[in-house]
């Protein structure tokens, strides 16, 4: 007989003179994958509980038909049904968007601040997502796309401006933007929140906004060059190149917090990269290019960036080293802590950590993998 999985469930249904709800307030679940539904509990108050810090990584939870109810069931949304969500400010399950126009009418889901469940918006004629604009938390449970937004030919813009926190409670939060509108683009501040969230991008099918003002006032510079970049720059536009004849200015990207952009330091005769201090992240939209590469630097046997995490590009490969300071990763340790320290698989030499020459994509399994090692070696370190 074939093994079934079978998960728990919480049920507390059809209790008519149901009125105490307290002890569901102190309750801890140690199985957030499974599902909770209190239903058809006449005399119950439960208005309250989905904000209760004890529910909020469920994906799965059933609260209707009480005296009084807390979220809403995520469902198909049309223009037809949209109407009976307008007191909604939690959605729970999974969310689907499809094949409707008149964006005006899903403006009864501007209270909805936390949504837990896919979502799948597709084939619509929005613009944007500013229905959705109160929205901070979304979390998923599902080894699927958790927030999928595809063949939306109007979609320029996400308009998701309070979103502050993404999450899984397996692992990643996996994100998919593709088949949009040729000019969707992201702010600075949006791709500054996806790549420092815990997530994993399928495919990220977009460029960056046109703009160099942000809401915090930060100073943004667009890069042309290295001897015309300004000083004391937190925020970077463009390509950075860093090539021969560059090494004295190097200290103008010491203030580099993010780029919006790649950064390539090629055929230098720098021996460190101290000057990049303060850079935490790198994003680089448009191409397939690399986010960070460090290629032909003869004497470069140090490529600690101290807070750099996840680098993004959307093609194969995000961090490429090639052709150093000879033995700069003397084995495959060394290899594997420097890209667990970025947060991101390194090409190091034509090859992955463990000499393969196949192409690297960066897959959800790969992110898992890197995970993994990252533990492994804390083990290695402190328990051996």
């Amino acid at each position: 007989m074939a093994n079934k999985l079978y998960r728990m469930v919480t049920s507390i249904t059809d209790n008519k003179d149901l009125k105490n709800a307290n002890l569901l307030f102190s309750l801890s679940y140690t199985f957030p994958n499974s599902p909770i539904q209190i239903v058809n509990n006449p005399q119950l108050d439960v208005s309250s509980l989905c904000g209760n810090i004890n529910y909020e990584n469920f994906a799965e939870i059933y609260v209707y038909n009480n005296m009084k109810d807390c979220g809403c069931v995520g469902t198909n949304f049309t223009i037809w049904n949209i109407g009976n969500y307008s007191n909604c400010t939690s959605l729970f399950g999974d969310t689907e968007i499809t094949g409707t126009t008149g964006m005006e009418k899903f403006s009864v889901l501007s209270k909805v601040k936390n949504i837990t469940g896919i979502v799948n918006i597709h084939d619509t004629s929005f613009e944007n997502f500013s229905f959705f604009g109160s929205v901070e938390r979304m979390t998923g449970n599902k080894d699927e796309t958790n927030f999928n937004i595809h063949d939306n030919p109007n979609l320029t813009r996400l308009g998701m401006d309070s979103l502050k926190y993404l999450y899984n409670v397996d692992a990643w939060f996996l994100f998919n933007i593709s088949n949009n509108h040729p000019e969707f683009c992201l702010t600075m501040e949006e791709m500054q929140f996806f790549t420092s969230s815990n997530i994993y991008i399928n495919r990220f099918e977009a460029k960056f906004c046109n703009t160099t003002t942000r809401k915090d006032g930060e100073k943004v510079c667009i890069y042309h060059t290295l001897a015309t970049l300004d000083n004391n720059c937190p925020h970077v536009i463009g390509d950075i190149l860093v090539t021969s004849g560059d090494e004295n200015d190097t200290q103008k990207l010491s203030s580099v917090k993010y780029i919006y952009g790649s950064l390539a330091i090629v055929n230098t005769s720098l021996t460190d990269l101290s000057f990049l201090g303060n850079l935490t992240n790198i994003a680089a939209l448009g191409d397939t290019s690399p986010a960070l590469q460090l290629i032909s630097n003869p004497l470069l046997d140090n490529v600690y960036i101290p807070n750099l995490e996840y680098p993004f590009s959307p093609g194969p490969h995000r961090v490429v080293i090639q052709d150093n300071a000879p033995g700069l990763f003397p084995d495959t340790s060394s290899c594997l802590t420097y890209q667990n320290q970025i947060k991101s698989y390194v090409f190091y030499d034509g090859a992955d950590c463990y000499g393969d020459s196949g192409v690297v994509q960066e897959t959800e399994n790969s992110s898992s993998s890197l995970n993994y090692q990252y533990f492994l070696l804390i083990y290695l370190t402190y328990f051996l």
